[in-house]
């Protein structure tokens, strides 16, 4: 930070345009503290208070809960379809079966099964 200071050019070495566009700008965009600043406060508003944490925690418990219930339903939804797919593999197998016995065939067929 020292070096910076030596750094920083002097008001003298400016020319008389540069002080009007500072004036300007200092006038409409306000004052803007580092953070690194000893004289820097937090602004009221981004300020964590007791109050502001609780409903910080509320809203992440509110997501993490319809996130986990969101997921639930996804597989409970997967778990009904892969129920309607091997009953249609087993329709199909049935109708190969008899189609196989009109043609004197043997065949294994796959048959899908839903582990508990």
């Amino acid at each position: 930070m020292e070096e910076l200071e030596k750094k920083k050019p002097t008001k003298e070495s400016f020319e008389p345009d540069h002080h009007r566009d500072i004036n300007q700008a200092m006038e409409t965009l306000g004052d803007y503290k580092l953070k690194s600043s000893p004289t820097y406060n937090v602004p009221e508003s981004q300020r964590m208070n007791e109050s502001k944490k609780k409903k910080h925690m509320f809203l992440l418990e509110e997501f993490i809960y319809n996130t986990k219930m969101k997921f639930n339903n996804e597989i409970i939804s997967l778990r009904e379809r892969k129920g309607k797919i091997i009953d249609k593999i087993s329709g199909h197998n049935k109708k190969i079966n008899e189609i196989n016995k009109q043609l004197n065939i043997t065949e294994n067929l796959f048959t899908p099964i839903i582990d508990k």
